[in-house]
């Protein structure tokens, strides 16, 4: 099979499956949005790398860091922590 029929049968299944699908109308919540972008990140480039090194020294390790990447994560980190506490996660349970 040529490669463009491949991705044009591709493209036409996907785009059948997301008018087609029945679970659209479900209810969901917008914090699922926090793990996706975290999946995101970690399956792509760190932030720091999508923007061409503009942050940081070219010369820093990964084991130092990059400001930019620790910011971002921490800001997912603490949105995580702020829908668990507004669920009332129950820690105790949870630690034990």
């Amino acid at each position: 099979m040529p490669p463009y029929l491949a991705l044009s049968v591709w493209l036409v299944l996907l785009l059948g499956l997301l008018c087609f699908d029945p679970a659209r109308e479900a209810k969901t919540s917008w914090a699922l949005w926090i793990p996706i972008i975290w999946m995101f990140i970690g399956a792509s480039r760190l932030p720091s790398q999508w923007l061409g090194g503009a942050y940081g020294a070219a010369n820093q390790t990964i084991e130092d860091g990059n400001p930019l990447d620790r910011t971002i994560f921490a800001l997912l980190i603490l949105l995580e922590l702020a829908i668990l506490m507004s669920r009332s996660f129950n820690w105790g349970k949870f630690i034990a």
